[in-house]
C-alpha cells in the first residue's frame, strides 16, 4: 500500500557528517577539523549545492514568576539566545551571483561523501558546557542541501563538538585554602582544603 496522511514507507534519502576522529574530536584555537558529509540518495536528487555550517552559542533560559500577591502562580520561560559566531561553506556545487541563480545537477541513487577541513582561528572563545541548569554554550554543525531555485532541500542533525580554549595557566603546585566562617561576627567553623594545584581546565578532576 502506499503512504497516507503524509507518512513516507520505505528508505528516504539523509546526510550525515562525519568527523576523523569521530565522538572524540575537540576543537581548538589554531586547530584543523576534518571530517566529510555523507549523502544518501535512494532517489534522484536535485541539487544546486551542497553546504555545512559551524556556529557557536550562547544559551541562557530563567523561570519567571509572574505571579502577584492575589493571583496565582504563573512560571514562564524566558530564554536569551547569543551567537558567537556562524560560518558557512560550499562543499559542492555552484554559486548563485547577484544577477542569476545558481544551476542545479541531477544526482542518481547512491552514496556520495564530500570531504572538509575547517580550520578554527586562533581566537579564544568560551569553552563548551552544559552547566548550571537552564545555560549552555554549544559549538554545533550541521549540513545542507540546496535544491532549485532556492529551495530547502534535506537537512542533517546538529552534531555538536567541544571546545576548549588555549588557558595560560600557573604552574602546578599544592596549596591549602583557609576560610573562616563566621556568624554575627562569631567564628563558627574553620575550613581547610588541600588542592593538588592552584589551577583547574574544564574536565580536570578536582
Amino acid at each position: 500500500m502506499g503512504s497516507t496522511g503524509g507518512v513516507q514507507d520505505g528508505p528516504v534519502s539523509s546526510l550525515a557528517i562525519e568527523f576523523d576522529g569521530g565522538t572524540h574530536v575537540i576543537v581548538r584555537p589554531n586547530r584543523v577539523v576534518r571530517g566529510k558529509v555523507i549523502l544518501t540518495a535512494v532517489e534522484r536528487l536535485y541539487v544546486s549545492k551542497i553546504r555545512i555550517k559551524f556556529r557557536a552559542e550562547e544559551i541562557a533560559m530563567v523561570k519567571i514568576d509572574e505571579g502577584g500577591a492575589d493571583q496565582k502562580y504563573n512560571d514562564r520561560l524566558h530564554q536569551v539566545l547569543t551567537t558567537f559566531f556562524e560560518t558557512d561553506f560550499k562543499l559542492w556545487g555552484n554559486d548563485s551571483t547577484a544577477y542569476s541563480q545558481s544551476a542545479w545537477n541531477e544526482l542518481e541513487p547512491g552514496i556520495y561523501e564530500f570531504p572538509f577541513a575547517s580550520k578554527f582561528p586562533n581566537v579564544n572563545y568560551p569553552p563548551s558546557m552544559e552547566e548550571p541548569k537552564g545555560f549552555s554554550i554549544r559549538y554545533a554543525w550541521t549540513a545542507q542541501i540546496d535544491g532549485p531555485g532556492l529551495q530547502s532541500g534535506l537537512k542533517s542533525r546538529e552534531y555538536l563538538t567541544p571546545y576548549r580554549p588555549i588557558i595560560v595557566a600557573t604552574p602546578d603546585r599544592e596549596w591549602e585554602y583557609r576560610k573562616s566562617l563566621k556568624d554575627k561576627k562569631q567564628i563558627i567553623a574553620d575550613v581547610k582544603a588541600n588542592l593538588l594545584k592552584q589551577s583547574y581546565c574544564p574536565g580536570n578532576v578536582v
